[in-house]
């Protein structure tokens, strides 16, 4: 999974997945780091079916306007 997209700054970007109980499954400040599927952070396991929720926040480069996206990832293997 991972974000792609125009006008987004990348020295401003938070990528953030959890699971259900709200366990922070991944993070990351780099438009360029994608998720894997894999389980919480430094773990050597894949995560399990299920849905997460994902919260992005991006700043245009344009404008510097502020954009926060909750939504919902399914992973299906």
């Amino acid at each position: 999974f991972f974000v792609t997209g125009t006008d987004i700054d990348p020295s401003r970007f938070t990528l953030q997945i959890f699971n259900r109980w709200g366990d922070k499954m991944f993070e990351t400040n780099d438009p360029n780091v994608v998720w894997n599927g894999a389980g919480a952070e430094n773990s050597e396991f894949y995560s399990q079916n299920e849905v997460y929720i994902c919260n992005l926040i991006v700043y245009s480069i344009t404008t510097a306007e502020r954009k926060e996206i909750t939504g919902t990832v399914t992973m299906m293997r």
